[in-house]
């Protein structure tokens, strides 16, 4: 059985790509509260969310409060 969600990060890029095992077409859409380089991904055909994107997920983790923690 695989797990529902895979997790890959681009160190080079610094993103983190969290992705549904299922790879269905999506529309992505940036996040209102994290903002730019946060997009949730979401089916074409059902609008069920499956996937994140997070540029920038580094920095975010040492950012002022509001992105990520270590």
């Amino acid at each position: 059985m695989r797990p529902p969600f895979e997790i890959s990060y681009d160190e080079d890029g610094d993103v983190l790509y969290i992705t549904g095992s299922d790879n269905r077409e999506a529309v992505g859409e940036e996040h209102p509260v994290y903002g730019e380089g946060c997009v949730l991904r979401f089916a074409a055909d059902t609008g069920e969310l499956v996937g994140i994107t997070i540029v920038g997920t580094a920095y975010k983790s040492k950012s002022d409060g509001r992105g990520f923690k270590e």
